[in-house]
């Protein structure tokens, strides 16, 4: 490093300059001598020629070190200050001593502005401390507080900018860059020292100082300052320790230090938080490869929020995106709900999924600022990953009209439901076809969707033919969109024979109705002899609390509607769907459809199985309906069970 010249060249306006040169050996430096006063009334300038002082060495060749005594700076008085070894109008005497990367600068001499220069070796003049190295790189004046810095001044990189640097180049954040982090990183590209330092000195030594603003309207209010920190390779980046607040403006600026000398600010970065942050969903289920339903459900966990938004938790959108590919170029579904209030909330499609087939799907969340009204999106989560399962659907068993019955032209029909694979029974359907012939070459059809429960009931498009011989059977079909159709196989045709029509206007059998003034059931045991005659196996297998099955319970009530629809099943205590294992209901209200006779206690409560459970289980014909109020409870009407 170069001395400063600056003080020198500050000595040119004094009324008499005297330079002595002072040699000295390089074992010891030789005291400065004083200068003889001048004569008085001696002109300004007068002593330019003046002797060297006596004493040093003749005929000195040039030395590390170079003591330059200058006199001057005149009383304004004409007489000598006090301390002046001269008289009136005699000027003080300073010395400037030049060694090798040094500069001394002592405090200002008596009587005058001139800077007062001592040696910075061996015996000093008037006692002076020596000065460091380093203080000669030193900003003049450097700011005790953030509130002192002169920031457009400092900026430009003004007075004091002592570090033979470059500015550093700020780098993240800056541009106007809206961020989302309230303590941000700054980083700059590190300072490159003038090519006199480069010798010496690397990049790495700097270090570096952050300085960081407010901006409301026109001012800035300071944040931090002076935060300083180790200079990196090839870059400088620092934490800021305050949290910033939201949906505010900052700028930012950097500066190299090395050894108490400061290099020159950068320009300006400026930035903005941003007022709402949102963290990504999380996607709950299904993950990591889970087999699922092609009409599967998902699920995340809420995002965190920073900053205040419209509609609390509410007011959070989740958006979910499904795709055949995790590069997300194929996506084949997407759904977005608000978010639930308890933590996490569920999606579900529109669509249904290919069958058999990995699938990747994630989520993001979308809300309102409070302040602005901005809208703000989150990142996309990480993506999971899932497979569907293949979808298979079991055929529908024929329960009734059961094989050989003869019912009403404006009969139903109703079959036990198959298992269901692959895919949520909701989209499920129930097809019937009813021909006049085993082939179905003439087939009416009727479909409903497919019940919760173990049965479904189907009612045809208008009634059918009196006395007329028919065969009917049933599937089960889903329509998954885009993944096609899925079906089980038709099952096995059961026959059935309608009444002849009387022509009178009377009602038709069955459970279509009308039903008029109500009364108490007739005695059809002899019927439920017939049943029981027919399938005795039903009978001894009709213990469902020890494994057995409802089909004599089933077989019964089917024969006893092919006589009214008014027969059909109890619900214990009136607990619906808990319906009795061995008892059946007869409605005993009006109404013209079945839906009016759902859920009635209008009901007789009759017992069909006596022994039930028990080793000889019998049918019987018992009314129970009055044993039922007596108890305090209730029979409740309904059909299908």
């Amino acid at each position: 490093m170069r001395p400063r010249w600056g003080t020198v060249a500050l000595c040119a306006f004094a009324a008499t300059v005297a330079m002595t040169w002072i040699g000295c050996s390089e074992e010891s430096a030789s005291p400065v001598a004083p200068t003889p006063a001048p004569a008085a009334g001696t002109p300004a300038g007068g002593n330019s020629g003046a002797p060297a002082s006596p004493g040093g060495p003749a005929g000195n060749s040039v030395q590390p070190r170079i003591t330059v005594q200058i006199d001057g700076g005149f009383s304004p008085s004409g007489t000598a200050p006090a301390g002046a070894g001269g008289g009136a109008g005699s000027p003080t005497t300073t010395s400037l001593v030049i060694d090798t990367g040094t500069v001394s600068l002592p405090s200002t001499g008596p009587g005058g502005s001139l800077p007062s220069m001592r040696p910075t070796a061996g015996p000093t003049a008037g006692g002076a401390p020596e000065v460091p190295a380093a203080a000669a790189l030193t900003e003049s004046s450097r700011e005790s507080s953030v509130d002192q810095v002169n920031h457009d001044s400092e900026a430009a990189g003004g007075e004091g900018t002592d570090l033979k640097a470059g500015a550093p180049t700020p780098t993240s954040p800056a541009g106007g860059d809206e961020i989302a982090d309230v303590r941000p990183v700054l980083e700059v590209t590190n300072a490159e020292p003038d090519e006199a330092f480069l010798a010496a000195f690397a990049e790495e030594n700097f270090h570096y100082q952050f300085e960081i603003y407010k901006v409301v309207g026109g001012s800035r209010t300071a944040v931090e300052a002076a935060a300083t920190v180790p200079g990196g390779s090839g870059s400088t980046s620092y934490r800021v320790a305050t949290s910033l607040a939201r949906a505010a403006s900052y700028t930012w600026r950097a500066r190299a230090v090395f050894d108490g000398a400061y290099g020159p600010w950068s320009e300006d970065a400026a930035f903005s938080t941003a007022a709402v942050v949102l963290s990504p969903p999380e996607p709950r289920s299904p993950i990591a490869g889970a087999s699922v339903d092609v009409d599967t459900a998902f699920n995340v966990g809420n995002p965190t929020v920073e900053g205040r938004i419209r509609g609390g938790v509410g007011g959070i959108q989740i958006e979910i995106q499904v795709a055949t590919d995790d590069m997300f170029a194929s996506i084949v579904g997407t759904d977005c709900e608000h978010a639930r209030g308890r933590g996490d909330t569920n999606l579900a499609l529109n669509v249904f999924l290919a069958d058999e087939t990995t699938h990747y799907w994630r989520a993001r969340a979308m809300a309102t600022a409070v302040s602005g009204g901005n809208r703000v999106t989150s990142a996309w989560s990480e993506v999971a990953s899932f497979r569907t399962r293949a979808v298979r659907l079991a055929t529908p068993r024929p329960l009734a009209p059961i094989d050989g019955a003869t019912v009403g032209v404006g009969t139903h029909f109703r079959v036990r439901n198959g298992a269901v694979r692959g895919i949520s029974s909701r989209g499920v359907q129930i097809e019937v076809q009813v021909a006049t012939s085993r082939t179905f070459d003439d087939p009416r059809t009727g479909s409903t969707r497919m019940r919760g429960g173990a049965e479904t009931t189907v009612d045809l498009r208008g009634n059918l033919m009196p006395s007329q011989q028919y065969f009917w059977q049933a599937r089960a079909t889903v329509s998954a969109g885009a993944a096609g159709e899925f079906s089980s196989e038709w099952s096995d045709a059961v026959s059935f024979r309608t009444s002849a029509d009387d022509g009178g206007g009377t009602a038709p059998t069955g459970p279509a109705g009308p039903f008029g003034p109500g009364g108490n059931p007739p005695n059809m045991r002899s019927l439920l002899q017939q049943v029981a005659a027919q399938h005795p196996d039903a009978l001894r297998n009709s213990c469902q609390d020890r494994g057995g099955s409802w089909r004599f319970m089933e077989l019964a009530v089917e024969r006893l509607r092919q006589e009214t629809g008014r027969w059909g099943y109890n619900c214990k205590r009136g607990n619906c769907p808990d319906v009795s294992h061995d008892a059946i209901a007869y409605y005993r209200g009006s109404g013209q459809t079945i839906d009016a006779a759902q859920n009635s206690t209008n009901v007789a409560i009759i017992d069909i199985i006596a022994g039930h459970c028990g080793p000889n289980p019998q049918p019987s014909w018992l009314d129970v309906t009055q044993a039922t109020a007596d108890a305090n409870s209730i029979g409740r009407w309904r059909y299908p069970r």
